[in-house]
């Protein structure tokens, strides 16, 4: 088999488990589980102040 279909195979495997076969969305936050949940937290990051400009009359 060569390395598109193992590829194939790999997406459709996937796919199965993580969106056909699961249920809802308490389901798939438990099959991620917790420790995995905590490491995609997103860390604040604030912007600075930003200066779009304005319309010369």
């Amino acid at each position: 088999m060569d390395r598109d279909q193992q590829d194939k195979q790999r997406i459709r495997q996937w796919v199965r488990e993580w969106v056909l076969e699961t249920a809802d969305h308490e389901e798939y936050l438990a099959r991620l589980g917790d420790e995995r949940w905590q490491t995609l937290e997103v860390a604040p990051a604030p912007s600075g102040s930003v200066s779009y400009g304005r319309r010369q009359a």
